[in-house]
């Protein structure tokens, strides 16, 4: 019996979707929960590393799909589970495909730029397509209330939105290949051209990254459901810049503390070793604050940003995740893994995992129950597509 939902009297019905009728709508918010423990999945992990060192990685697949059963199994909406179906031999396949193609590239550079060039060519040249593989296999492999997810997108959008910056840094850099080949002495002429690729690429990243999550979000369904995302470029942008000024504060900060430390001049003119060694300190926690915390403040901002903007069908989303936590989370999860020497890490995986899921929040403006039941039944009615041959993924 689940508990009964949170309930929002007024509720831009726009947000939730376009077909619901005008005039405030009530909203019924059912919040996610994971109802796992570190000390459960610890069992799991310890036997997936133990395994997977002693196959030499080949039990690396199987492990993933414990691991992923897991979590999910262990995932509740509604007084429901989701579920995960993947096959450890699909996941396999898709491996050992990366790898072959990454092993090719390393063997082909360790005889001359200009093959190793070509191998990456041809590696970028199969990325896209491997990506939205690895996309429709894990939804396709995704269910709840047995009922799948899916993912529809088609390759040749990944092959646009990749494909000019992975061109225009395969151009830069065979340029560079070719200087080098004809016994040119590398100076700043040569570099410039490919510092100025990788300048604009860092300028187009979180427009990149926006036209990513729109076309992922977009082609993602829940039986006849397709979601919908409402998000603009501008927010990503901002997102990014709040991270680019926070390394700048920080960095302000540690200059300060830098330029502190040349008055720390004590009685009689001798260095204060005490404030100097308290400087230091606070330098390398300033330090190591910036480089543990940056990546889970984009990644709380982000992912309430996507979520908020997106829909699914008639269901809208809300997370409320908040960076300080996130990165709090991050810090002490690493440093409790350096203490314990690696072994808090499945239990460093539950607390980020909890919190993030438990950040989010199904809205609807109707019972889920009949919301389920109405796709089921299309689903049923209309009937599922053939399974893709090619059902493979390679992401860990």
């Amino acid at each position: 019996m689940s508990a009964t939902p949170d309930v929002y009297p007024a509720f831009e019905p726009e947000a939730v979707s376009a077909r619901v009728a005008t005039g405030p709508a009530q909203v019924q918010r059912y919040p996610l929960r994971f109802t796992g423990s570190g000390g459960e999945y610890f069992k799991i992990w310890i036997v997936n590393l133990l395994l997977t060192i002693a196959t030499v990685g080949i039990y690396s697949a199987w492990a993933k799909v414990r691991k992923m059963q897991y979590f999910y199994r262990s995932t509740e909406l509604d007084g429901s589970v989701f579920d995960y179906h993947g096959k450890p031999l699909s996941i396999l396949k898709g491996r050992l495909i990366a790898l072959a193609l990454i092993l090719a590239y390393q063997f082909s550079i360790g005889f001359s730029l200009v093959l190793g060039l070509v191998a990456a060519a041809v590696f970028a040249a199969a990325w896209p397509w491997l990506l939205t593989q690895s996309l429709r296999f894990k939804l396709r492999n995704t269910s709840y209330r047995g009922l799948r997810f899916r993912f529809t997108g088609p390759a040749r959008f990944l092959y646009l939105l990749m494909g000019i910056p992975l061109a225009a840094v395969l151009l830069a850099s065979g340029l560079m290949t070719a200087w080098v080949e004809n016994g040119a002495k590398p100076d700043l002429w040569m570099l410039a051209p490919t510092f100025a690729v990788y300048a604009v690429l860092v300028l187009l990243f979180p427009w990149l990254y926006f036209l990513f999550k729109r076309y992922q979000h977009r082609h993602s369904g829940y039986g006849n459901a397709m979601g919908r995302f409402h998000g603009h470029a501008r927010g990503v942008y901002w997102i990014y810049l709040q991270a680019v000024l926070l390394i700048v504060i920080t960095i302000a900060i540690l200059i300060g503390l830098s330029f502190a430390v040349g008055f720390a001049v004590g009685p009689g003119g001798h260095p204060n070793a005490g404030f100097i060694f308290a400087v230091t300190v606070a330098v390398v926690l300033t330090f190591y604050s910036l480089v543990l915390g940056l990546l889970p403040f984009l990644q709380a901002r982000l992912q309430n940003y996507v979520w908020n903007n997106s829909l699914l069908g008639l269901l809208g989303f809300d997370s409320k995740a908040r960076a300080r936590r996130m990165a709090f989370i991050a810090i002490t999860n690493m440093l409790l893994i350096i203490v314990t020497l690696g072994f808090f890490t499945p239990f460093a995986a539950v607390r980020m995992y909890k919190y993030r899921v438990e950040s989010v929040a199904v809205l609807s403006t109707g019972d889920l129950d009949g919301y389920v039941a109405r796709q089921s039944a299309e689903v049923s009615a209309t009937g599922e597509g053939a399974a893709d041959l090619m059902d493979f993924d390679f992401s860990l």
